[in-house]
């Protein structure tokens, strides 16, 4: 009767042979992650190194690295404009239509398209460094600033543009005359915060290798879940302030549990 007593990792490493024989205790753990990934993490290797190219060649990219953390400050800025959303404040009739209309612009950020805000600071004595047509850049004469087309200019020193193009040059020239820098808020649409975020979890997951991190599957479920809730929030003839309330939830338990990512990320 055979019976195992534990795994031999072996690889190659700078030309030299490495090689580690894991107890049949550590072994079961890839029962858990049905990967090598964290098993080589707590050796303090990674799968990375000992093979690579095989993130590579499994299609797993790094977008992820920088997807997580916008998904989170993204999940982050809808919940400082909640109360906007909800209509706090306004008149029954006029909390109905923004509640209707904040369940609309949330969906649209977790499934359909989202706006990044951007601020980039420059000189008064530099110029923009972009052609715009209406607020919008058609054309980008200074990519060092990090300005993309299609980028829209929405202030200048926190006064909107009102996406006039002759404003827009008043408040320029405005704050050159007076020697003071531009501190120009950009608003530029991405990819929606869900977009395929339950692949990017799952590269995150067997790439990082992290047992803080929260179970995936259940991970998986709760982003399910919050794109249900947002559907039927935007979809419901009536967004009543229950319906916004359960959305809210269900978004605010996305986010908590995409912090130990974004911790991991950045660590």
């Amino acid at each position: 009767m055979l019976a195992i007593v534990g795994v031999t990792l072996c690889s190659s490493l700078g030309g030299g042979a490495l090689g580690y024989v894991v107890p049949t205790v550590a072994a079961q753990e890839l029962t858990r992650r049905q990967s090598v990934a964290s098993l080589l993490v707590g050796l303090g290797l990674s799968s990375a190194t000992l093979y690579p190219g095989l993130a590579r060649a499994a299609g797993m990219s790094s977008d992820w690295r920088k997807d997580l953390p916008r998904t989170l400050k993204g999940l982050r800025d809808l919940d400082n404009k909640w109360a906007e959303y909800v209509g706090e404040g306004s008149t029954y009739g006029n909390a109905r239509g923004d509640r209707t209309k904040g369940a609309n612009l949330v969906r649209e950020a977790l499934i359909i398209k989202s706006t990044d805000v951007l601020e980039f600071t420059i000189p008064s004595d530099q110029n923009l460094g972009v052609v715009q047509l209406n607020g919008f850049v058609k054309q980008v004469q200074r990519p060092e600033i990090g300005w993309k087309e299609d980028d829209y200019i929405a202030a200048i020193n926190g006064i909107s543009s009102e996406g006039k193009d002759s404003l827009l040059q008043q408040l320029v020239s405005s704050a050159k005359a007076e020697g003071q820098p531009l501190k120009v808020r950009v608003e530029r649409s991405g990819p929606p915060l869900f977009d395929n975020l339950e692949n990017k979890l799952k590269k995150a997951y067997l790439e990082l290798g992290d047992d803080n991190l929260p179970d995936l599957e259940a991970f998986q479920v709760k982003v399910g879940q919050a794109k249900a809730a947002a559907q039927s929030a935007a979809s419901s003839a009536d967004v009543s302030v229950e319906l916004m309330s359960g959305l809210k939830k269900e978004l605010n338990a996305v986010a908590k549990l995409l912090e130990p990512y974004v911790q991991a990320i950045q660590g």
